[in-house]
């Protein structure tokens, strides 16, 4: 484990050749192909693979080299992992696949390789989240556009209802807002709060944002489930300009 994680190709050959299989483990349940792709070290991966490593192992987390590749950016090692077909839409405990983790890293290069081999665009992870929505609230700008001239479906929802255009309007992400309502996001979706970007936007303070998704037709009238409008929540935090562009845009007293 080591020596590949050092990227030691003869040290590696060498213990390989006294029977020491190449899918040993350590106690976190790691193989020396985790480890030299975490690292990038191409030409090991390659070597291993060659060896019989097995490209689908897991650890304890359910991590496997594709996973880790990915997140680290390892464009070239994702290249010659991809050529030992790999289960490439395997999730680890969090259900993060090696899409979402390139996605949520703003790793378009990756994110490329992966959709052009089968990747499953719009895969969830265990709070729903899908590699849109990770580039979305991330604001990885790129990423948001890769995947949506890629098809990801705009308007798929994750954590407690919200779809990419809430979670970008929540972290005040005014280029990721743009790009998704350009793309069909729907401005008046209300996730499970009752809330809609608008007035997650306002309630976290992030005025260019509300500004924004009013002029792109927001609803300027919706109430959540505590009963309170964009408006209200405008008021009670202290955002006058929001205030005064609600009411000359038909917001009810």
């Amino acid at each position: 484990m080591s020596s590949a994680e050092s990227g030691d190709i003869d040290e590696v050959i060498r213990l390989a050749s006294s029977d020491l299989s190449p899918n040993s483990r350590d106690r976190y349940g790691r193989t020396a192909l985790m480890l030299a792709a975490r690292e990038g070290h191409e030409r090991l991966v390659e070597v291993l693979l060659n060896m019989g490593a097995d490209v689908n192992a897991a650890d304890e987390d359910s991590d496997t080299a594709l996973m880790r590749a990915s997140m680290e950016n390892r464009e070239a090692v994702v290249r010659l992992l991809l050529k030992a077909a790999p289960r490439i839409d395997a999730a680890d405990k969090f259900g993060f696949t090696a899409l979402i983790r390139a996605a949520m890293n703003g790793h378009t290069g990756i994110m490329g390789l992966m959709l052009d081999a089968g990747a499953f665009i719009n895969a969830q992870d265990k709070d729903g989240r899908s590699p849109l929505i990770w580039a979305a609230l991330r604001n990885h700008l790129a990423a948001v556009e890769l995947l949506l001239a890629r098809g990801a479906a705009v308007n798929r929802r994750g954590a407690r209802g919200a779809t990419a255009l809430m979670e970008a309007a929540f972290r005040g992400h005014t280029g990721a807002v743009r790009l998704l309502l350009d793309n069909g996001a729907d401005v008046n979706a209300v996730d499970e709060g009752g809330f809609t970007a608008l007035a997650l936007a306002i309630r976290k303070r992030h005025p260019g944002v509300a500004e924004f998704l009013i002029a792109g037709g927001a609803n300027v009238n919706s109430v959540d489930k505590l009963g309170r409008s964009p408006l209200v929540w405008a008021s009670s935090v202290g955002m006058t300009d929001v205030v005064r562009l609600l009411l000359i845009s038909g917001a009810r007293l």
